[in-house]
């Protein structure tokens, strides 16, 4: 490759669809859009990296309600806007494919879908309640605005770590306390142990949570071009030991693991150039990998053999969490299918509100987390979770021809994603649902990671 093409200044992207010649009613639309989405990225940020707090003051003052107005705001917000941009014809055929197949799901839940079988609007409502912050990902995505999540991270993971070290010589007074909602008792922040070791949640509302924060934004962080080279050995040392307090070791492996593969790619990159397409093969090649494990651990009969085989126990570094995924959640996770005595779940699953939030309150007692990216999709909704899979991995190749930094920082998110996905359903989660919501919505032009240009 010439060095002419080597040194060219990469393509500056304007700013998603709403770069695109429209009128000024229009444009005053999409800045007005572009305004509430920026409130509600902080709103929902901000109520899970201080869920706790939140939780403990607004239990307090009798009004828990309030700690749902964020998501309800947010996904009003989405689905208003999801609408405007298709009477407009301006959403990208792939994003009007993800929207027609959750208006397909939300039909085929109500009427087969639901375990009782019968139509339950309360739970698949509920179910796409908990989805609002993977379409808050897809409207960044459009809006070709996910630099309002990268701008505002160091603040968010700061927050999340001194939640943690804080937490760590104080006893928060909401750690382990409940309160009501719709009729069921919810923790305000769980309090737990591993090996007698207590689970810091931090100002956040359990330790797991915080640790998926810090997770996503401390390799956020270690993915910016910009950011110098010492200050990410900062960020990577401090996220190390905030998650250990946490004793989450899936996403204590994430960081440890993605700053190293995302080194591996620049180190590529300054040695052979940002288009050597070893880079991309290797980068996909991880990522298939990352699913396969994901798919694997619930997936394989072995595991638990396995598990029991080779388990450790050092502090809080034990398979005993994983044991129990796989003799009994993941296990229960399929058979919920199996009880439902429908041949068709099979294929397309149970449908919204068949496993995951919704059930510990409208179904308690088959209630299942999943905890796990791939069981929670399969359950929800069958073969067809494969819809995700072309989600996460289409259009890299186009983004890898770019020639900008997108590429490494959308190869950083989705690693980052699959491995927290093997120990958590990930859509539940608020900051890797936002993450994931952005990567399925990467067909968009986009500022995220973009190389500073000679003008600004």
């Amino acid at each position: 490759m010439s060095d002419a093409v080597e040194q060219s200044t990469p393509r500056v992207w304007p700013q998603g669809s709403t770069a695109a010649r429209v009128g000024p009613r229009a444009a005053a639309i999409d800045r007005l859009y572009a305004r509430l989405t920026a409130i509600a990225l902080i709103l929902c940020v901000a109520s899970d990296v201080f869920g706790g707090v939140a939780r403990f003051a607004m239990s307090q003052l009798g009004v828990p309600f309030v700690l749902y107005l964020p998501f309800v705001f947010s996904g009003g917000l989405a689905a208003a806007y999801f609408i405007y941009q298709t009477t407009a014809s301006r959403l990208d055929l792939r994003i009007f494919a993800i929207l027609g197949f959750f208006v397909l799901y939300t039909i085929y839940s109500l009427v087969i879908g639901v375990a009782d079988g019968g139509a339950r609007p309360d739970i698949v409502a509920f179910s796409l309640y908990t989805w609002t912050p993977f379409f808050l990902g897809l409207v960044l995505a459009i809006q070709g605005a996910e630099t309002r999540l990268v701008r505002h991270v160091p603040l968010w993971w700061a927050s999340a770590i001194v939640g943690v070290i804080v937490n760590y010589f104080v006893h928060f007074p909401w750690t382990g306390s409940t309160f009501e909602v719709l009729g069921q008792q919810s923790d305000v922040a769980r309090g737990w142990t591993t090996n007698g070791l207590e689970r810091l949640a931090g100002f956040s509302r359990a330790s797991f949570t915080a640790a998926n924060e810090i997770a996503v934004f401390g390799i956020l962080l270690v993915s910016r071009p910009k950011t110098r080279w010492t200050v990410r050995v900062i960020v990577w040392i401090l996220s190390l030991a905030a998650v250990a307090l946490t004793t989450t070791k899936t996403a204590l492996v994430a960081i440890l693991f993605v700053p190293l593969m995302l080194r591996l790619q620049q180190t590529l990159q300054h040695r052979y150039g940002r288009r050597f397409e070893g880079r991309f093969y290797l980068a996909m090649a991880t990522l298939a990998a990352l699913s396969a494990v994901m798919v694997m651990l619930p997936g394989s009969s072995a595991t638990g053999a396995l598990l029991s085989k080779y388990s450790f126990d050092v502090s809080f570094l034990t398979l005993s969490s994983m044991q129990g995924r796989a003799d009994d959640m993941w296990p229960r996770a399929f058979a919920l299918i199996t009880a439902d005595h429908n041949a068709l779940e099979w294929v397309f699953g149970r449908g919204l509100g068949g496993i995951g939030a919704a059930q510990y309150i409208f179904d308690p007692l088959n209630s299942n987390a999943a905890d796990n990216m791939f069981v929670f999709l399969y359950v929800t909704f069958g073969a067809n979770c494969i819809v995700f899979a072309v989600a996460i991995f289409s259009r890299f190749g186009a983004v890898f021809r770019e020639g900008g930094s997108r590429f490494e920082l959308f190869f950083a998110l989705a690693a980052t994603l699959l491995m927290l996905g093997m120990t958590t359903n990930v859509i539940e989660s608020v900051v890797p649902a936002i993450a994931l919501g952005i990567l399925a919505g990467k067909s968009y032009p986009s500022q995220l990671g973009r190389d500073p240009q000679p003008n600004e």
